[in-house]
């Protein structure tokens, strides 16, 4: 395959489309660097086709294929900035680990729940690619919780993903 291109986290991609399906693309892995994401942006939609960003971002998972090759692949979401616009992915992700967990038995306002170490990928995306104009951020799959949680947010969790990547509606 010629037109692939492999990014790992804080990786992006500038990525051209015209009419004529002559793509140019470009990658840097610097979770800092602006200048690509910016100048794409302001020239994201011409005449000549249409630029976008493609930045791969952290979540909170695990892969695996078989029993013997769990978290050996990257599991990822995603940021696409074009036409002046942000938007988030957050692809499949858990925000914080529940341990012991009793279904309908859980509060979100408890300090306890609430000192649970989460993810910090998710305020490291706020800060170095925020803020969002869209955030896709997924809810399901997440009972029982002392299970699903670290993999898969549920309602309270969405919400603080939200919060911390800066997004502006979701």
């Amino acid at each position: 395959m010629t037109k692939v291109t492999e990014l790992d986290w804080w990786g992006q991609c500038s990525l051209h489309l015209s009419a004529a399906d002559n793509d140019k693309h470009t990658t840097t892995k610097d979770a800092t660097s602006q200048s690509s994401v910016a100048s794409a942006a302001t020239s994201s939609q011409t005449n000549s086709g249409i630029s976008a960003t493609i930045s791969c971002l952290p979540n909170q998972h695990v892969s695996a294929r078989t029993p013997f090759n769990k978290c050996q692949t990257l599991w990822a979401s995603w940021g696409v900035e074009s036409g002046g616009k942000n938007i988030y992915f957050a692809g499949d992700t858990g925000y914080r680990t529940i341990p012991d967990a009793k279904h309908g038995e859980l509060d979100y306002d408890d300090p306890k729940i609430q000192a649970l170490p989460h993810c910090p990928a998710f305020k490291e995306i706020g800060q170095h690619r925020g803020p969002f104009d869209l955030g896709l951020i997924p809810i399901g799959a997440y009972e029982p919780r002392e299970i699903m949680s670290a993999m898969h947010a549920n309602p309270y969790d969405s919400v603080e993903i939200f919060k911390d990547t800066k997004c502006k509606r979701a």
